[in-house]
């Protein structure tokens, strides 16, 4: 007798699903004036200081609570279309991807040094050099920038561990 995978699986919903069947939309804000092109979520929950890391291609990356409201915590601009985006387990640094082929790493802890990399400075037109923005809370600084692709950079993703930094391109 053939058992199909149909057959074998439970008939009841699991807890899974039916958590899944309770899930909807519970974060509806963007904070950028052109398309979003990156999101990253951390564990948490809503209850739990979670945080959502969204990017796009208004040249910026934004740093929100899903607590609450969803408040902006910090912002950074880069100096071209950010295309994916992500944050290392420990929520220590995030690191955003660029059209210009380029991983920039923002520190979420401490002091970011004086000395910007002289490659950002007066990058971004009509804002400054990268990572100043005004924002309804922090205001990002890029602590290094990686020359990661020759092309758009596309996708990134780091190790449990904090230790590798894996990047795609287009």
């Amino acid at each position: 007798m053939e058992r199909t995978l149909g057959a074998m699986l439970p008939r009841q919903p699991t807890v899974h699903q039916q958590q899944a069947r309770a899930c909807g939309v519970r974060w509806r804000r963007s904070h950028h004036t052109l398309p979003v092109t990156g999101l990253h979520v951390t564990r948490g929950g809503l209850q739990a200081a979670a945080l959502v890391v969204s990017c796009s291609l208004d040249r910026t990356a934004k740093l929100h609570s899903l607590a609450g409201q969803g408040d902006l915590l910090a912002a950074a601009q880069l100096p071209c279309a950010a295309t994916c985006v992500a944050l290392d387990a420990g929520e220590h640094a995030m690191y955003v991807g660029g059209a210009d082929g380029a991983v920039y790493e923002f520190s979420l802890v401490g002091e970011v040094p004086a000395q910007q990399p002289q490659d950002l400075l007066g990058a971004a037109a009509g804002a400054g050099a990268a990572g100043l923005l005004e924002a309804g809370g922090a205001t990002l600084r890029p602590c290094a920038v990686m020359a990661a692709q020759s092309r758009a950079v596309t996708a990134l993703s780091v190790s449990v561990d904090g230790e590798l930094l894996v990047s795609g391109e287009s």
